[in-house]
């Protein structure tokens, strides 16, 4: 069987820029999957990625998959053969299957007995193979929102395709999709080589392709974007790795231009200025000191001179003349007087108005007055401040500055030289930096437990990665908060709600394990008793994590223990109170004893915070319950007896449960 290179190229219009990277990873685990699927050899690959285009390279591969042997059920046995041997019907399944009669053999399903054979099927070819996948391989590449683009077939993608290369070796390998005929031309740069290319091996693709300005490989690209920053211009520029990987999915030849604009422009917000150039334009602003100036990089898909320079910072200039605009006219008002304002936008869709949520989030930072000493007159000036940029012009009326929503009512009250201290509430409500109060770590944790319970009230749900409300991150931001702010709380008291309560459990489980990396058993064996301090739930998730890698053998003899307390209890369904009268073993009077001792201490060392005491109980605890299972006899005739022992044990087990369910840990 011979092995060559291979190429398969897929001409896009420009696809969205943030999408190209994961388009790429898609395109070739598709591929790779199918041809391995298949029984394809080959030594290794790589792909490449633009905005016109998506393509692999594979080594070495085999020009069809290799053989399988299939097992085929045939005929019942009492059928396929009698006395005599094999009858017709064993003779005709074997030649159907193209084996010989001695080549069957019995198979049992389901208590019955068959007659089975291993049927050769033979390898495809490359040709087959892409003839029947490749529209498969395309239509499984997950992206946000994708279109019809030929007329008269249901054929959606993110973007029209409009050239296949396909080449094995120095053949083409002929294939027709979606109108399109595979062939061994593809595209130079739309600007700079705009003309067909011939491709007459795999191995000189990239090769060509960088000679007409495209460099097809997505890292190299990337790379060269950063080195020709830091060698060429030699300035210092925000470290934004999701900015240049946006530039980077918009060309296909990055050149990299410094410009400048009026540095009148420089007495707006820092973030106004910086987001009229990325969010905007994708430019990359420039610092000096630490300082923001009048210049910024930026990455074209052209050759750079002056009058491309001058274009570029006129249209930031646009922009940032607009941002100037609204900016001052907001502050034609005092921003207090912008609440009112807050009753003509909604929140979300059968969630009241923003306004409603304000006094929402205002009744519900009075339920954690109770619990800690907060500056209610500042925090309740700061609630009735923290949302009224929404309705200021710079946030409402220009879409592009929403993102700065909670940022320029920090601006707008400097301005207006309001109390510090209200400022760095809202500060931390945003939760950006190191907190500076714990009035605006309350309005945090306030706003977004309001934010989840009122999105859950409209019946949303987060679908998969389908999360267009950001409900996922509003609640890992609610769990940063509460950690961050070591704040205890029971949050079933702030909203006693079964939807809202299961919602958090289950977002919380995931934090800790996605966000936070500890096991699952351990998570799940806290989750499982009924606490609902998040903090305290974190601790004893660090703790169990912590001793268990510390004190691995007295983690798992304490595990162990409750294990096997759960084993025989878990059945008993009765909670009637031990009888004292009815322990007629000194050993199981003895662990009642111990039991009632350590149940006296248990939820001290617990609210405490010790732990480690605790846990040291529980080991001296073990010695009594395993001298009263080499002791006692549980399951005696005598139902009072032995349902007393089981209460006896189901007692014993609640002290473990109060710290975890240590029988969902994995040993």
């Amino acid at each position: 069987m011979e092995h060559r290179d291979f190429l398969l190229e897929l001409g896009f219009e420009e696809l969205p820029a943030l999408e190209i990277e994961s388009i790429e990873k898609q395109f070739k685990n598709n591929l790779i999957n199918i041809l391995t699927e298949h029984g394809f050899k080959f030594s290794g690959y790589k792909t490449f990625s633009t905005p016109r285009r998506i393509a692999m390279l594979i080594y070495n591969l085999s020009s069809k998959g290799e053989d399988k042997l299939l097992e085929k059920i045939g005929p019942p046995a009492n059928i396929a053969f009698d006395d005599n041997g094999p009858t017709l019907s064993a003779i005709s399944f074997a030649k159907s299957i193209g084996v010989n009669i001695d080549e069957l053999y019995i198979v049992e399903k389901e208590g019955k007995k068959y007659v089975a054979g291993k049927q050769r099927i033979s390898g495809k070819h490359i040709k087959q193979v892409l003839s029947e996948n490749l529209e498969t391989i395309i239509k499984n590449i997950k992206v946000k929102k994708t279109m019809f683009w030929l007329k008269d077939q249901k054929v959606r993608f993110i973007r029209p395709m409009r050239w296949i290369v396909c080449l094995y070796e120095d053949e083409v390998v002929d294939i027709e999709i979606f109108n399109l005929k595979s062939d061994r031309y593809t595209y130079g740069h739309r600007i700079l080589s705009n003309k067909k290319l011939e491709i007459k091996s795999p191995i000189e693709y990239e090769k060509i392709l960088e000679r007409n300005y495209v460099i097809a490989d997505w890292e190299r690209r990337y790379r060269k974007i950063i080195q020709d920053i830091s060698d060429n211009l030699k300035v210092s520029v925000l470290p934004d790795e999701n900015l240049y990987k946006e530039i980077n999915g918009l060309v296909e030849y990055p050149f990299v231009v410094l410009c400048e604009f009026n540095s009148k422009y420089l007495e707006l917000p820092e973030k106004i200025v910086i987001t009229s150039m990325k969010s905007h334009q994708r430019y990359i602003p420039v610092f000096e000191n630490g300082v923001i100036v009048n210049k910024f990089v930026a990455i074209i898909n052209n050759k750079p001179n002056e009058s491309i320079k001058s274009n570029l910072s006129k249209v930031l200039e646009s922009r940032l003349e607009d941002a100037k605009f609204y900016f001052e006219n907001d502050l034609k008002k005092p921003i207090i007087s912008y609440l009112e304002d807050l009753r003509e936008i909604e929140f979300v869709e059968g969630g009241g108005s923003l306004y409603d949520k304000v006094f929402r989030v205002e009744e519900m930072v009075y339920k954690f007055s109770r619990h800690y000493n907060l500056d209610m007159e500042k925090l309740k000036k700061a609630i009735r401040l923290y949302k009224n940029d929404r309705a200021t012009s710079i946030i409402r009326e220009s879409k592009e500055f929403a993102e700065l929503e909670g940022y320029m009512v920090l601006e707008y009250l400097r301005k207006n030289s309001e109390d510090t201290y209200v400022i760095n509430i809202i500060r931390d409500w945003l939760l950006e930096g190191e907190p500076l109060t714990i009035e605006g770590l309350i309005l945090a944790i306030a706003d977004r437990i309001d934010s989840i319970y009122t999105i859950l009230k409209t019946g949303y749900t987060i679908r998969g990665n389908y999360d267009p409300l950001g409900l996922k991150k509003i609640t890992y931001e609610l769990f940063y908060a509460i950690i961050k702010g070591n704040l205890e709380f029971d949050i079933s008291q702030i909203v006693d709600d079964k939807r809202f309560l299961e919602f958090i459990k289950q977002r919380l489980e995931n934090y800790l394990i996605e966000k936070l990396n500890y096991e699952y058993d351990i998570v799940n064996s806290v989750l499982a008793i009924n606490i609902w301090n998040i903090n305290e739930i974190v601790k004893r998730v660090e703790f169990l994590n912590r001793y268990k890698k510390e004190s691995y053998d007295e983690f798992y003899n304490i595990a162990l223990t409750q294990k096997r307390l759960y084993n025989i209890t878990k059945d008993y369904t009765y909670n009637n109170p031990v009888d004292v009268s009815l322990l007629q073993n000194d050993k199981e009077r003895e662990l009642y004893n111990v039991a009632k001792e350590i149940a006296r201490k248990v939820d001290s060392l617990i609210s405490s915070g010790e732990y480690e005491k605790l846990f040291t109980l529980f080991l001296l605890f073990k010695e009594h319950i395993d001298n009263f299972f080499n002791n006692v006899y549980v399951m005696v005739e005598d139902t009072q007896i032995r349902n007393n022992r089981l209460s006896l044990i189901k007692f014993t087990k609640s002290l473990f449960d109060k710290f975890a369910d240590f029988s969902k840990i994995q040993l």
